[in-house]
């Protein structure tokens, strides 16, 4: 169940495109479905885990923040017994609280649904989890051995752009017309195939270094910086002028040492290449 502000709690199947729905910050609009959400009758597998206080049934690849405060996304199939878990409260007023899992186990069920909110989590049956999912292998952007972004954040800065273009006009672009059949916006259909490109090397619903050596390193370079650069104009949108210029004088440095990291491994590859 999710709750939908102005409707009450609702199942998720009953989610609509503009709809706001609980989430970790509040309420946040719901701009597009990732895939499936009109497949209603085909059975899936799902990892059905239970908590001290709620019941969750997700995709495999659905993420997932286990950890307590200090909370890392995970995909449900990695999660284990004894993790910890957030809550949220049915009115989404009061502080989060914290739940242990208790049980997991894989169960099959009809429908497949993924709706994307504007800041990324969605509260089900009370507990928090990403709205994001990885169809493939779930990059993350590793220098040095430090996460500079995980898995949750990735898939998040890659819908950046279409989070942008929806902003500026809803109906053009995050509309029922840009689904499919399937219910699946088109944008996660292209995504889905650039990344499965990008880390072909990966395998499938495994974490993959999207900064790890490979021929294909620059042009994920390339796109790494398009998103970047999307989510901080739409960061951009909301913040001050003080925290914008800290941004960018961070994303500056970033960069360079970016790409002075990309140039050594660069030089590395083309040598073992000749």
């Amino acid at each position: 169940m999710v709750n939908i502000q102005g409707k009450g709690e609702a199942t998720i199947d009953q989610v609509q495109l503009g709809d706001y729905v609980q989430t970790s910050s509040g309420f946040s609009k719901v701009y597009a479905f990732a895939y499936g959400h009109n497949d209603g009758k085909e059975k899936h597998e799902y990892v059905k885990i239970e908590t001290n206080d709620a019941t969750l049934e997700m995709s495999p690849n659905h993420i997932l923040f286990v950890g307590g405060k200090s909370a890392i996304p995970k995909m449900a199939k990695d999660v284990v017994v004894g993790e910890i878990v957030q809550v949220a409260s049915a009115d989404a007023t009061d502080k989060a609280r914290y739940s242990k899992i208790t049980s997991i186990e894989t169960i099959m069920k009809e429908g497949q649904y993924a709706p994307l909110t504007e800041d990324g989590t969605i509260v089900v049956n009370n507990v928090v989890a990403s709205s994001h999912s990885t169809e493939g292998a779930a990059p993350e952007v590793k220098l040095f051995g430090i996460t500079l972004i995980d898995m949750h954040q990735f898939e998040q800065m890659l819908f950046a752009p279409l989070r942008l273009l929806c902003m500026f006009s809803f109906d053009d672009f995050c509309s029922a017309d840009f689904h499919d059949e399937e219910g699946t916006h088109n944008w996660d259909s292209v995504t889905e195939h650039l990344i499965d490109m990008l880390t072909y090397d990966a395998p499938d619903l495994e974490t993959a270094n999207f900064l790890s050596p490979s021929i294909t390193l620059p042009f994920k370079m390339f796109v790494l910086f398009g998103m970047i650069i999307a989510h901080l104009a739409e960061k951009a949108l909301t913040m001050s002028l003080s925290t914008m210029l800290i941004g960018v004088a961070t994303l500056g440095y970033t960069f360079v040492s970016l790409g002075y990291f990309t140039s050594k491994t660069t030089k590395k590859v083309a040598k073992k290449v000749d």
